[in-house]
């Protein structure tokens, strides 16, 4: 049937069934990518917020287990159990006498573990109990617990000393407060079992830790398991009450003994799930967000309707444009062949019509055009090498930018909290100030003072929460204010020294900043109380940094921006580009305790700054 068709019908129909095949192809390779991407993305920031609640949660924790540890090794409240437990003359005198000693002391948890609402000290086999903080009093709630000892047996399992419960109503009142407490066995080397230690935060602190959006819009709900399958939050709902919202914690719960950590998609009774899950490595709690998918379903829906209209379009638009240009390309065919047919015996002429292509000269000119962008394109080549190490700098650069905004929002978050609009609106100031340096993209390189006032802009934030327990000291000479380093290079160190190096440490924590110049260097050291750095991580570190020093003489820019990663390489992956042979940059831990970071850069004889 084509055959009896013109060439020009037979041409723009063959081009049309391979348009629209590429078409569908390509529309159909968008909405599978955009479906993917936005159900990656939705399983991205699912494992994000897990992640988040995680972190959080340990980190409460954390503080507990390091109060509680200080509190049983006390040596006076160790003496006072001693007597206690084998001194069989002690008298009402001697009791109270002890109340206000191990009150005392019990106080003291207050100043750094403010979140703490009750602390005791108790022994249900000698029949003693001590507390501090909310006052409930209740003798006849205590004088039971005190005489029960198969309860005081279950608190923590034998061969531990440390135990978490999950959500529960107080042991020690008539009311229903609902508390997190974590248990603390006092422990000597001639008696296992002195008595216990109990320090209770009130479970709205997991609560907000938990919150997320909650809305129908939104449609996704933290639940945190044991390693049993039962659940500890949010507390007072089974498996039933969820089951009817249609989160079905039972069939989330399954998905979780695949591994640590995991994101899936199943189908539930009341269509599909979208699920992401944590192990906590601290408490062996299992952390899931668990959402359904219709949101997710509507996004791809709209994207769907977008792609299908988009393509339709496009194939109109190619199939108007192919027919011009068939009909365009076959009109000097068609002049031909007119002008063949007027050939005849008495006319032999053959006139060329006007307009005819020159397919040699067309030819020509394409070969001048490809010469002329081969030629463009050499000299991109050595331009492109040139810019490489300029691109890579700000690769490195640009992965510092985010670093500080996630802990300053929560320092700030706990201030709204805890101070009130005043402090919370000077603190956003300093965050304000602090974006505004980060995100300016004219500098690669800045002053040092510019930095030290970043620095200490995030100092000043971080010390809010804190309470006083964070302090630091600043000491640069004059000279050295006007160096050039690679911006965000001291802050992130800063920013090191308090998420790692003070983590494990009780208060109060010290920053110092030092900065040294001589007429063959200069040099800017960063110095905490904190626990320093593994000998394992500097040998790491060592070892990274000079197959980076390798690289970059190597002009082997690819794989250094694979070993610059974040962090302490990071800030030393920039100095290595900007100072190349002259930098100075050494880690070292400090006795008794501490770290010092040291960065700087060797001076040329008479080398001004």
């Amino acid at each position: 049937m084509l055959k009896r068709l013109s060439f020009q019908h037979r041409l723009f129909i063959s081009l049309s069934i391979l348009i629209i095949i590429m078409v569908a192809i390509l529309s159909s390779v968008f909405y599978t990518y955009s479906a993917n991407n936005f159900l990656n993305t939705e399983f991205e920031s699912s494992r994000q917020k897990v992640k988040t609640v995680t972190s959080q949660m340990d980190e409460l924790f954390k503080q507990m287990d390091i109060a509680a540890s200080n509190t049983v090794s006390n040596a006076e409240l160790q003496n006072i159990l001693y007597e206690l437990n084998y001194n069989p003359k002690i008298t009402d005198a001697d009791m109270l006498s002890y109340d206000s000693t191990v009150r005392t002391i019990l106080q003291q948890i207050y100043t750094y573990l403010p979140k703490a609402t009750k602390t005791a000290v108790f022994n249900s086999k000698k029949h003693f109990y001590f507390y501090a903080g909310i006052y409930d009093y209740r003798p006849d709630v205590i004088n039971r617990r005190i005489h029960d000892e198969a309860w005081y047996e279950s608190l923590i399992e034998p061969g531990n000393n440390t135990a978490i419960r999950h959500p529960h109503i107080s042991d020690w009142s008539d009311k229903r407060n609902v508390v997190i407490s974590l248990y603390k066995r006092f422990t000597t080397l001639s008696d296992t079992d002195y008595g216990i230690f109990e320090i209770q935060i009130p479970y709205e602190i997991l609560d907000n830790i938990c919150k997320i959006d909650s809305s129908p819009a939104n449609s996704q709900r933290i639940i945190v398991y044991n390693k049993q399958g039962k659940i500890l939050f949010p507390f007072g709902e089974d498996k039933y009450s969820l089951d009817r919202d249609g989160f079905e914690p039972k069939m989330i719960f399954e998905q979780t003994k695949s591994g640590t950590e995991g994101t899936g998609r199943i189908k539930g009774n009341r269509g599909y799930l979208l699920y992401s899950f944590q192990e906590s490595e601290y408490t062996g709690w299992i952390v899931a967000l668990s959402g359904k998918e219709t949101v997710l379903a509507g996004q791809v829906r709209f994207y769907r309707n977008i792609t299908i209209v988009f393509g339709v379009s496009i194939l109109l638009i190619m199939l108007l444009a192919f027919f011009l240009l068939t009909r365009s390309m076959t009109k000097p065919l068609k002049q031909l062949i007119t002008t063949v047919e007027r050939v005849n015996l008495e006319n032999l002429n053959l006139p060329v019509p006007e307009g005819e292509i020159d397919e040699f000269k067309m030819l020509d000119e394409s070969f001048q055009t490809m010469f002329s962008n081969l030629k463009d394109s050499i000299n991109k080549l050595y331009e492109s090498k040139i810019k490489e190490a300029d691109a890579h700098f700000l690769a490195l650069q640009a992965q510092m930018n985010p670093h500080f905004l996630y802990n300053s929002l929560n320092a700030i978050s706990a201030a709204g909290e805890q101070y009130g609009s005043e402090t919370t609106t000077a603190m956003c100031n300093q965050l304000a100030d602090m974006l505004r340096y980060t995100t300016t993209p004219s500098n690669k390189f800045v002053s040092l003072k510019e930095e030290i006032n970043h620095a200490v802009n995030y100092l000043e934030l971080m010390k809010v929460p804190y309470e006083g327990s964070l302090n630091y000291e600043v000491y640069i000479p004059d000279r050295l204010y006007m160096v050039d380093i690679p911006k965000l290079t001291l802050q992130p160190l800063v920013e090191n020294s308090i998420n790692h190096g003070l983590e494990k440490v009780l208060p109060p924590w010290n920053i110092t900043i030092c900065g040294k110049i001589t007429d063959s260097f200069w040099e800017i050291s960063i110095e905490d109380n904190g626990t320093g750095f593994d000998e394992a991580i500097l040998d790491k570190i060592q070892k990274q940094s000079l197959d980076y020093k390798s690289n970059l003489t190597d002009g082997n820019f690819k794989a250094n921006l694979a070993i610059g990663g974040m962090g302490i390489l990071n800030i030393y992956a920039r100095m290595a580009i900007q100072f190349g042979g002259k930098t100075i940059f050494r880690i070292e831990n400090l006795s008794p305790k501490g770290c010092k970071v040291t960065f700087g850069r060797m001076l040329e004889k008479g080398e001004a700054l």
